[in-house]
């Protein structure tokens, strides 16, 4: 399982059986999150594909961790500034 970045989807990844450089991954979405409001996620998942608990609590982590800071990626927390910071040189 490994959700996307930006679009938000989490996907569940299939190898085809193939060897060597004809091995192919098949990609199926299984959920989405979307934010609603500032502090608010929806989340839809096939409960025939996926269990909740799966579905909760990877996208609790790739909340905090990826979909937060900045740049998007997972593994760095920079928090974006409230107001512009301008610094003088004196």
């Amino acid at each position: 399982m490994q959700w996307t970045g930006r679009e938000r989807f989490l996907e569940r990844v299939v190898y085809d059986g193939g060897r060597g450089p004809t091995q192919a991954e098949i990609r199926e979405r299984v959920a989405v999150a979307k934010r609603t409001s500032t502090r608010v996620w929806e989340l839809k998942y096939d409960a025939h594909k996926i269990s909740a608990e799966v579905v909760v609590a990877s996208a609790v982590v790739s909340i905090l961790d990826q979909w937060s800071t900045v740049w998007g990626v997972g593994g760095v927390f920079f928090n974006k500034p409230s107001k512009p910071v301008v610094h003088f040189a004196t």
